[in-house]
């Protein structure tokens, strides 16, 4: 077998606040969500040794790499040429730290043989006449250290960008843009300073229900957000700043093991802003994700529904393609937001824009609003590059194949506590694969592709991708994985399983 000319070391680490990872169920798990795509992608070029750096080591590891081989190659000798190309490289450690910190951890034996295995594969590809890629999720200090230690080009932008990507910073960027925004106080570390910024806009423009956000990108999926509602007060007449003081401590922290005393805590460290609560009949979330290329063009990769948990906070899945009542603007906006992106100084990498879009009962247009702004890949990386590599580079934004059109439904939130302990990856593995009817046909180019297989085991969580012809048909698929999961943990399985088991709202 030729040398492969193209290294990628892939480095899946969430840098988000230490602690959220510690509070989040099965958290520590999250660098495996690109394990799949990674080997997928590699399936498509062979050139290309893909190297994935794991932390903590997960259940049944070859079974599950295997699995993906199984995905990828259509013939015994295609799959045992891309087994050769996959190098995983484990840091057995499941604190709740980011994956690029458990790397570069100076005390670690485990984390020093990484290290020194990625510098020696990077020294041999080099000697061959090939190139280095570090493919990670966003920007870091820790990421960026490795990237020179290993001669590899950033795919992201410099980290110190990312003040551009806070709460603050995206309002700043739709203003500047003219893109309709939700009505925002400035940036305030007390409380009295916030009230009193909330009490003005709840005077001059009637807002009286709002969310509280934190001003950091280390708060994922929502959790840094506080729901408050002060319509009793606008109801009361007249009220003041210190009327609002009184009542913050009640409003609703999506991340209840943080609590308000924990949301107070890094509102003083950090700051926050309060934002007015749109609401309509409709209420959706679609998303952009863009990329930067260092010549300074700006592209496209995708656009999504988000889907979020009852509280419409917590982002759970997505859904492919965005609606197309409202997917133009969208893609729009969203290329504009990377244009001034790019003229700020961002000079490269991935960045996503979430919108929500609005309708009343009757209407048939769409008012459409900037949300923020995620200087980095987004929680939508590992499906869609799970689609492209299955199903090729999607055209105008949709997938499309032989017999038409694709779309999928994805999520890291099927769990049942009931799963914790009681399914091996081994064991969903064979059980998929036996089913015709849910397991992913490389010929039909339709069905489930499993990811976060590590969290099985310990957390009764794991993540799929339902490829489909229709929505309907993927949350069918979705409503079969959650079946055979209950079957294989020995409960008895009910109608509507899927979404009630993910508990989002579509």
């Amino acid at each position: 077998m030729a040398a492969p000319r193209h290294l990628v070391i892939n480095i899946n680490s969430r840098e988000c606040e230490p602690a959220l990872l510690k509070r989040l169920k099965g958290a520590e798990f999250f660098p495996e969500r690109s394990l799949g795509w990674t080997i997928l992608s590699a399936g498509r070029d062979a050139e290309r040794l893909a190297v994935i750096v794991l932390a903590p080591d997960i259940a049944d590891r070859d079974h599950v790499v295997d699995y993906y081989c199984r995905l990828a190659g259509r013939s015994e000798a295609q799959r045992a040429a891309l087994r050769r190309r996959i190098e995983l490289l484990i840091v057995d450690d499941s604190s709740p730290r980011w994956l690029s910190s458990k790397i570069m951890d100076p005390e670690s034996r485990a984390a020093g043989a990484v290290r020194d295995r990625l510098l020696a594969l990077a020294g041999e590809a080099r000697r061959l006449g090939g190139r280095v890629t570090l493919d990670y999720f966003e920007p870091s200090a820790n990421i960026e250290t490795l990237c020179t230690r290993l001669g590899a080009g950033p795919t992201q932008a410099h980290s110190k960008t990312i003040p551009l990507g806070t709460k603050a910073g995206s309002c700043s960027i739709f203003t500047a843009l003219a893109i309709p925004s939700p009505r925002a106080t400035a940036v305030h570390r007390t409380l009295p300073g916030l009230a009193g910024d909330m009490h003005g806009l709840a005077q001059r423009c009637g807002i009286d229900r709002w969310i509280l956000k934190l001003n950091s990108t280390e708060f994922a999926a929502g959790h840094g957000n506080a729901r408050v509602d002060l319509s009793h007060l606008a109801g009361n007449g007249r009220f003041e700043p210190g009327d609002i003081v009184s009542h913050l401590p009640r409003a609703q922290v999506v991340d209840k093991q943080l609590g308000w005393a924990g949301f107070a805590d890094q509102m003083s460290r950090i700051g926050v802003l309060a934002e007015e609560h749109l609401e309509a009949d409709i209420f959706r979330s679609p998303s952009f994700q863009g990329r930067i290329e260092p010549d300074g063009a700006v592209h496209m990769v995708s656009t999504h529904e988000q889907l979020f948990a009852s509280d419409r906070q917590t982002f759970v899945g997505c859904y492919h393609p965005a609606d197309p009542g409202y997917r133009g603007p969208v893609i729009d906006a969203g290329l504009r937001v990377g244009a001034k992106l790019r003229e700020l100084g961002v000079d490269r990498g991935a960045y996503g824009v979430d919108f929500i879009a609005l309708k009343e009962a009757g209407e048939t247009g769409w008012r459409l609003y900037g949300c923020e702004i995620n200087l980095r890949e987004t929680g939508t990386k590992h499906a869609f590059e799970t689609a492209a590599a299955l199903l090729g580079a999607p055209l105008e934004g949709e997938f499309r194949v032989a017999g038409g059109r694709r779309v999928y439904l994805a999520t890291d939130a099927i769990y049942d506590p009931h799963y914790e302990g009681r399914i091996r990856p081994q064991t969903l593995i064979r059980a998929i694969e036996a089913s015709p009817r849910l397991h992913y046909d490389c010929d039909r180019k339709r069905g489930v592709v499993l990811h976060m297989f590590g969290a099985l085991l310990p957390h009764g969580k794991i993540g799929a991708t339902c490829i489909a012809q229709t929505r309907d048909e993927a949350e069918k698929y979705l409503v079969g994985l959650t079946s055979l999961l209950d079957r294989l943990s020995g409960r008895n399985s009910g109608a509507g399983t899927g979404r009630r088991r993910t508990g989002w709202q579509g």
